[in-house]
């Protein structure tokens, strides 16, 4: 999203998750993130691919007995653009078995595919109700092809409720690809020597006959079309545009 709009959203997400959460302990809650599928780059399969993931998080944290309040995220990936860096570093590397293990092989082009994945909060108020959240997630098919693809993670002990809510609404909502680029790890963050070495061993990609591109992780234009009518699909499913949410 544009910053304009991602501040927004996270403003209103954390005043949701003032409403729901702030009267929690730390220890009560769980930021979840669920790696659902790495889908071909069209608006009707990631647009499918994320009501499946929708319904299946619904399901999952029904029949946990859990409260769950978060995002659909989507972020476009070039699996051989990792698989040419994979040995600078233990996170590029983990990032592309992760994303080639949830792949549709078939249907998925190495150059560009859209990564479906959640993140939100979970309430878990007792160690019984944690195990069978996780039970739960883990039953199901799609989400048990790769380690990392469901992670659980406490809220950071030295901050207070309201500096993690704040925190997690301003994470969610960050869109995917906030920079117009690939990111080569997990998360918004990239280590700043990453580029250069990629450019050092030769890496470089040509585009379609063109010259080669100055910067090699910046999305393509088709591309960044693509991001863009796939987060109006998404908002533009509730009339005030926040279609992206799980609320279970």
């Amino acid at each position: 999203m544009h910053d304009d709009v991602s501040a927004q959203h996270a403003k209103l997400l954390f005043d949701d998750y003032k409403n729901l959460f702030s009267e929690k302990a730390n220890d009560q809650l769980r930021f979840i993130t669920i790696l659902h599928s790495v889908t071909s780059p069209t608006l009707e399969s990631v647009i499918d691919a994320a009501s499946r993931m929708e319904r299946e998080i619904n399901r999952a944290v029904g029949q946990a007995g859990v409260a769950c309040l978060g995002a659909t995220e989507i972020e476009v990936v070039n699996l051989k653009l990792l698989e040419k860096i994979k040995s600078l570093s233990d996170n590029e590397a983990r990032k592309l078995n992760v994303l080639q293990n949830i792949s549709d092989c078939s249907d998925v082009d190495p150059d560009c595919g859209v990564m479906i994945h959640f993140h939100g909060i979970v309430v878990s108020n007792s160690s019984l109700r944690n195990k069978e959240l996780r039970s739960a997630l883990t039953n199901v098919e799609d989400w048990a092809r790769s380690p990392y693809q469901i992670e659980l993670k406490n809220l950071f002990r030295n901050k207070t409720i309201t500096q993690n809510l704040e925190k997690i609404a301003s994470y969610v909502t960050k869109g995917g690809n906030e920079n117009l680029r690939y990111n080569a790890g997990f998360g918004r963050d990239l280590p700043e020597d990453t580029d250069a070495r990629i450019w050092r061993a030769g890496t470089g990609r040509a585009d379609e006959g063109g010259e080669t591109l100055t910067d090699e992780r910046a999305l393509t234009l088709h591309e960044i079309a693509l991001l863009d009518r796939i987060w109006i699909a998404l908002m533009s499913r509730r009339p005030d545009m926040r279609g992206y949410l799980i609320e279970s």
